[in-house]
């Protein structure tokens, strides 16, 4: 876990002779504040300096990480600014809420095509796909398994498990690393699996989080929970140190921003890597290679399968209107009534034992999910549910819109029998 940055030095504006002293401070998941003492403008009038610098698009920083004492330039944007003033002085304290933050690069703003390569942490990508650098061994006798030893094979550090060419464009590469930390009395070693993406050519920072969000989504799916990027670090192949042999040695270029979301970390994973090793690349290339009117869908679909601490009705109606998209948009796409959807999902996947064993009664999922949409009046003929058995029936087809998310990502019903009964999902135990 990433714990509290500072960072202190001089703060300017681009293109400015002006620099003023400042602390830049990290929190993860809570804030990224920058406070300086004055104006970056420059000399004048304090409500003059407080106004001109009330937002910056981009400020630039020469500061010193207060842990390491190690010397980065850094790019902020997004900034919007506060002040407060004593009576007494004749300068402005200003802070400033920082959206993004980069270390390692004085960068023009997000649409500066330069990077060539980001490498992302993942919550449950490790989980997920275990990168096995670090392993024990055990002995076994009649009464007892015993640990007697942990291993790491330093070959494996750094090691491709696979690649992807999802396009002409676009790489995508899974890998497993080490990070190793050390004292006079103390080592420690965690290993984890990483996402890199390789670019056919230099692309944004926003191109980037839009090709991270599309893996968050597919890992989200993966683990049945909320899953979110933890870490970026980007490179720009011109940014360099050329090493006495003539190797090039690219720096990293570290991103940080605030994410609302918080992963929930599961082992109870819907199917892990290792299970679908051979028809990974097809199913992510499907995963990316959908059309713009496909990927709401998707994503709506995705959606409605994370995690929540607790249910109401609207997490009901979230899965009804999943499945009424996907069979609209991939099964038949004129106008039909929700018993014939409901229907035709059942029929599709009827062979496979668990959709066999559901038996939940249409009328009542038809009526609930009406009623909980549009709160008409109920009549006597309508089965509307709640409570316990609007759960148990929300449950029920979030099973079934796990079969269509496989289904579209190329499964056919062999595989998705496989994966589900293997699964250790508590999702999938009805």
């Amino acid at each position: 876990m990433i714990e509290k940055i500072e960072y202190k030095g001089k703060w300017f504006l681009p293109n400015s002779d002006t620099s003023v002293s400042g602390t830049l401070t990290y929190m993860p998941d809570d804030s990224i504040i920058l406070e300086i003492i004055g104006g970056l403008n420059g000399e004048g009038d304090i409500f003059d300096t407080v106004k001109a610098n009330n937002n910056c698009n981009i400020i630039y920083g020469d500061a010193y990480n207060t842990s390491n004492n190690n010397f980065y330039k850094i790019t902020l944007i997004n900034c919007t600014g506060s002040w407060t003033c004593n009576i007494e002085s004749n300068f402005p304290i200003i802070r400033y809420n920082v959206q993004h933050y980069l270390v390692g690069i004085h960068l023009n703003g997000l649409e500066d095509k330069i990077f060539d390569k980001a490498v992302a942490r993942i919550d449950s990508l490790s989980e997920w796909c275990n990168p096995g650098i670090i392993n024990t061994y055990f002995t076994t006798t009649e009464d007892e398994i015993t640990c007697r030893g942990i291993y790491f094979n330093s070959d494996k550090v750094k090691e491709r498990i696979v690649s992807t060419e999802i396009s002409d464009s676009l790489q995508l590469i899974i890998s497993k690393d080490l990070d190793y930390k050390r004292s006079d009395l103390n080592a420690s070693m965690t290993q984890h699996t990483e996402l890199e993406i390789l670019p056919a050519d230099k692309i944004t920072i926003d191109d980037i989080r839009q090709k991270l969000y599309i893996f968050e989504q597919f890992m989200s799916f993966m683990s049945l929970s909320n899953v979110y990027v933890s870490k970026i670090v980007l490179y720009d192949y011109n940014e360099y140190q050329e090493l006495s042999n003539g190797d090039k040695l690219y720096k990293k270029i570290d991103f940080y921003y605030l994410n609302p979301e918080k992963s929930d970390i599961s082992k109870e994973l819907l199917v892990k890597y290792h299970e679908i090793a051979d028809s990974y690349p097809e199913m992510i290339k499907k995963w990316y290679d959908v059309s713009e009117d496909i990927a709401p869908i998707r994503n709506h679909m995705v959606r409605s399968l994370k995690h929540r601490a607790s249910f109401d009705s609207t997490d009901f109606v979230l899965v009804a209107h999943a499945l009424e998209g996907y069979h609209t948009r991939f099964i038949d796409n004129s106008r039909r009534e929700l018993k014939y959807r409901y229907t035709g999902l059942l029929t599709k996947f009827k062979g496979l034992a668990i959709i066999e064993n559901l038996k939940f009664d249409i009328k009542e999922a038809v009526d609930s999910r009406n009623y909980y949409s549009h709160f008409f009046i109920k009549g006597s003929k309508h089965k509307v549910l709640d409570g316990r058995e609007l759960h148990k029936l929300y449950r029920q087809m979030r099973v079934l819109l796990i079969c269509c998310i496989l289904d579209l990502t190329g499964h056919d019903i062999n595989s998705i029998n496989k994966i589900i009964t293997s699964s250790n999902s508590y999702i999938l135990k009805l």
